[in-house]
């Protein structure tokens, strides 16, 4: 599937509308997918509609499951103005998808590790999307397969036994 979803509530901390703008500005023709609800939906409806890009983003209501929905997509989008790490990332890392990130303060830059675990760009900077997107999409695959890999050693330090092995460990010693 050739879809790369942004997984999360519609809401101003998610920062869809900055994705949906970015995607009207450069031209970008890819899929989007958002996949989530909340008070920015019709905001965003809107916003697709009069930029003419109903083909190419779609919105789908919050799913209890998306694994099957990332699992099958060429990466995902976090694009949040803050953020914890965030479970769509660890969730694409731990199904060896393709991350690409906003650097907003703190879960998602120190997860990404300076474009090791996938691909992080500016909010500040102008076209910082763009580039990272299309290094995303150029990417070869040796890179590539560092970067999933990388991010999926990760994702294993946030699994429920990790966080019980670190608990234990305190508890009893």
């Amino acid at each position: 599937m050739n879809n790369v979803p942004s997984v999360a509530e519609t809401t101003e901390q998610k920062n869809q509308l900055f994705l949906i703008n970015e995607f009207k500005n450069n031209s970008i023709k890819e899929n989007l997918l958002f996949v989530g609800s909340g008070e920015l939906k019709n905001v965003m409806i809107k916003k697709i509609d009069e930029f003419g890009l109903n083909s190419n983003i779609k919105i789908l209501d919050y799913q209890k499951n998306v694994f099957n929905l990332i699992r099958h997509s060429r990466g995902v989008i976090v694009a949040s103005k803050w953020e914890d790490p965030g479970f769509i990332m660890i969730e694409a890392a731990a199904v060896g998808i393709h991350i690409i990130c906003s650097d907003c303060p703190s879960g998602p830059k120190e997860f990404i590790s300076n474009n090791e675990c996938g691909y992080l760009f500016s909010l500040k900077e102008k076209n910082s999307f763009f580039d990272k997107f299309n290094q995303f999409n150029i990417d070869n695959i040796e890179n590539i397969n560092k970067k999933i890999l990388k991010a999926k050693r990760k994702s294993k330090k946030y699994t429920k036994f990790n966080h019980i092995k670190i608990l234990s460990e305190k508890i009893f010693i």
